[in-house]
């Protein structure tokens, strides 16, 4: 069964353990490919202001609701094995990791596609709003950065 999971900073959740988790879900040799995502913070933002931290706020109740329905949605697409989703919240600096995505699939293909269209949903569908601090000030800013 997919897997979407909301994460606190403090909890610690890490890139090692979401490849742990999806092959302690698999069996091996089932699967033909397992790709990764890892969305962090980036150092310079959309105007090229420097960015000193990243804070992600969330609606955590309906949060985990979306993150799980998308996980489940991608799974059903065709030659997908496995999908989980992770989305950390909290203060976070340039280079930290926030975001987490594992497919796994029976070709490459399919799991490059259905990561897309995960990555692309959470970025749009998950209720977590973004406040960029920059060394010119502090601002929210929308999915596309803006």
């Amino acid at each position: 069964m997919p897997l979407g999971i909301l994460s606190r900073k403090e909890d610690g959740f890490s890139t090692e353990r979401l490849i742990s988790i999806a092959k302690s879900r698999l069996e091996r040799g089932s699967y033909g490919a397992l790709i990764t995502f890892v969305g962090t913070v980036r150092g310079t933002s959309r105007d090229g202001s420097k960015v000193t931290q990243l804070e992600y706020e969330v609606y955590e109740e309906s949060a985990r609701e979306v993150i799980q329905r998308i996980a489940e949605e991608v799974s059903k697409m065709d030659g997908i094995l496995d999908v989980i989703i992770c989305h950390r919240y909290g203060s976070f600096e340039p280079g930290e990791e926030v975001l987490f995505v594992a497919v796994a699939s029976e070709r490459s293909s399919s799991g490059f596609e259905a990561l897309r269209s995960a990555v692309t949903k959470v970025k749009h569908e998950v209720p977590i709003w973004k406040k960029e601090s920059t060394t010119g000030g502090s601002r929210w800013v929308d999915v596309d950065g803006v």
